[in-house]
């Protein structure tokens, strides 16, 4: 059984488990973890490391351990479609079947999702990866899941005069605006009225 594994404080429904992993699984990490990395070459061998540009420039990988990986990869950054899409290839050329792709932190959610479709590890999921980052997919996932939540509304494009509209129509002011991406409260504003809607930035 193939899957995306994405480490949350104990207790929680991704809760990864280093005893789930078998010697013969090919196992890829997105990101750098000292830790991680020698824990798992202690259960297998088959271990592919991608790294993205902050990891070499800021979290200091050690190359002794990383020479005892099967392979490492470097992306500019783990939204990078093309990087990812890279990694892919280079894996499915060497005829390398991933078991497991765990994915460790936010920054490296989407990417390491893309990979799991391109390499068909979550196939029952497509949409696991979006989920943990855009705010809209959660929200939706987190009501089905039967957890009130704010009521919300997507705008595609805000130059549109009848999505504007049906925010304020629907929603009650003050209303906090949010990128549908991101973390944090990066980029996040409150607007007081309908009449200050479309003059945010």
């Amino acid at each position: 059984m193939s899957s995306l594994d994405s480490p949350t404080p104990s207790g929680g429904p991704l809760e990864f488990d280093l005893e789930e992993i078998r010697p013969q699984q090919h196992v890829v990490v997105c990101k750098w973890d000292r830790e991680l990395v020698n824990a798992l070459l202690e259960i297998t061998s088959h271990l592919y490391v991608v790294l993205d540009d902050y990891d070499i420039d800021h979290s200091n990988p050690d190359w002794d351990i990383l020479e005892r990986v099967e392979r490492v990869y470097r992306v500019r950054e783990f939204d990078s479609i093309e990087g990812i899409a890279s990694v892919a290839a280079d894996l499915s050329l060497q005829g390398v079947e991933i078991d497991r792709i765990i994915s460790f932190t936010e920054f490296s959610q989407f990417g390491a999702g893309y990979l799991g479709v391109l390499l068909e590890v979550d196939t029952h999921d497509t949409m696991r990866h979006v989920s943990y980052r855009d705010k809209r997919i959660m929200k939706s996932r987190v009501q089905k899941a039967g957890v009130q939540t704010a009521t919300w509304r997507s705008v595609g494009d805000r130059s549109r005069n009848r999505d504007v509209m049906r925010v304020r129509e629907d929603l009650k002011f003050p209303i906090v605006l949010k990128p549908a991406s991101g973390s944090g409260t990066i980029n996040t504003r409150t607007v007081a009225s309908q009449s200050d809607l479309r003059t945010v930035p």
